[in-house]
């Protein structure tokens, strides 16, 4: 499985993949942070990926899974990710998106995923069952939802923490905490 984003999202399907018996976890993000985050997550691989770097990563990608991955998770749901994440899979490999974005996927020609049997499908919410074997994992200590906290806020500060500096962009490889 490859799971593709750079948020607390995808480090949390990191996770529960591997609490749930996932054998071969890679991810796949736009810093090395990210994978760093990723990998500490339980990834057993990581790879970055820019816009200038995504054919050859896509090769490295599908060398490591021997031929292309089974699923690829898109937690980010943006034309382009689809698109890479259609490129990563094996024949008959399914793509499962859970990342919503704004913009309009684009995807590749008909023939390139048709032709390979690529399967591709949705996924938003959960049901109280995927909740309650969530808890289980914990309980057993087979997930830890620590991996996915990279900073805790505290409320008073957080409107200053939050604001964008002039030229820098704002995010975090997890998700972060906001104390009282």
């Amino acid at each position: 499985v490859v799971v593709l984003g750079t948020g607390g999202l995808r480090l949390a399907a990191v996770a529960v993949l591997r609490a749930r018996g996932g054998e071969r976890v890679g991810a796949v993000s736009r810093r090395a942070a990210g994978v760093d985050a990723a990998k500490a997550a339980g990834a057993g691989a990581g790879f970055v990926r820019t816009p200038e770097s995504a054919r050859a990563v896509a090769r490295e990608i599908r060398r490591w899974a021997e031929g292309g991955a089974d699923v690829v998770l898109d937690t980010q749901g943006t034309a382009e990710s689809v698109a890479f994440g259609i490129d990563l899979l094996r024949p008959g490999g399914r793509l499962v998106v859970v990342g919503m974005s704004l913009e309009p996927p684009r995807l590749p020609p008909v023939g390139h995923w048709v032709r390979r049997g690529v399967t591709m499908a949705g996924s938003y919410g959960s049901r109280p069952q995927d909740v309650r074997e969530l808890l289980e994992c914990v309980r057993d200590g087979r997930l830890d939802p620590s991996v996915i906290l990279t900073g805790v806020l505290d409320l008073a500060d957080i409107s200053q923490t939050l604001a964008p500096r002039p030229g820098e962009a704002r995010s975090s490889a997890g998700r972060l905490a906001i104390r009282p």
